[in-house]
């Protein structure tokens, strides 16, 4: 395998997910076994396509973050919190100059480590979300994941003490020991919230999803996060989601 974007991660995961020339997906296979990962093949990307697969690979990282509880792994800590912290410093340079040798080679690797943070521990209810917009509006993945991860952010910046410590240190917010984490997670979400702004990602109004789904998605969202955990790849997270908070 050779990424020619800086997001998906498929280097480091076990399995591929193709699709056929009409665009739908098809059967997924076992990964690669010999990688090479050279940036200067994501230079010519355009500024969408930097931003989708940028966006997808801060997610990746993101969202595993949460599951650290579940599956506690000290290496998938620092690899998430390195991969996010990449992502969110050097998304916005290559997005605004995608000839930044330095900010394209730092984003091959936060995508090389969001790929190792899905082998750690997979994603959340986030892509969960991002997949529903995806598939059924075809719109590229990234977009989906900029819908989905906002959702997810400010779920867990309300009740995950530990997720916030980690995500405070990533996107370099002060976070002490005696640090009020109810105002650390008002921060983290803000702070999200414009990072994606400045990199164009849209709302589910401004891609032109039908306003039947949009309620859906947002006044239903407690029942999209539930159907996460019956997801094969997001099970680990259920200690966050019991069923009695969701029945």
């Amino acid at each position: 395998v050779m990424p020619t974007t800086s997001g998906t991660g498929a280097e480091m995961n076990p399995g591929l997910i193709c699709a056929n020339s009409e665009g739908h997906k098809s059967a997924t296979i076992h990964g690669a076994s010999d990688v090479i990962t050279d940036p200067h093949y994501t230079m010519g990307l355009p500024k969408s396509v930097t931003a989708n697969t940028g966006i997808d690979a801060f997610a990746h990282a993101v969202e595993s973050m949460a599951n650290s509880s579940a599956m506690p792994n000290l290496m998938a800590d620092v690899v998430n919190v390195e991969a996010a912290r990449l992502a969110f410093k050097y998304l916005p340079i290559a997005y605004e100059d995608g000839s930044n040798v330095e900010a394209r080679t730092q984003m091959s690797f936060a995508a090389l480590l969001g790929g190792m943070s899905l082998r750690l521990r997979k994603t959340g209810f986030g892509h969960l979300i991002a997949n529903q917009v995806s598939d059924a509006y075809h719109y590229p993945h990234g977009m989906g994941v900029a819908i989905g991860l906002p959702a997810f952010i400010r779920y867990y910046a309300a009740k995950n003490e530990k997720w916030i410590g980690m995500m405070a240190k990533a996107l370099e917010i002060p976070c002490g020991d005696d640090a009020d984490f109810k105002e650390v997670g008002a921060q983290i979400i803000k702070t999200v919230d414009k990072w994606l702004k400045s990199l164009g990602a849209k709302s589910m109004k401004e891609l032109e999803i039908p306003e039947e789904q949009q309620e859906f998605l947002s006044r239903q969202y407690d029942e999209v996060m539930y159907q996460s955990i019956q997801e094969r790849e997001c099970r680990q997270i259920a200690h966050l989601m019991e069923q009695k908070e969701y029945g």
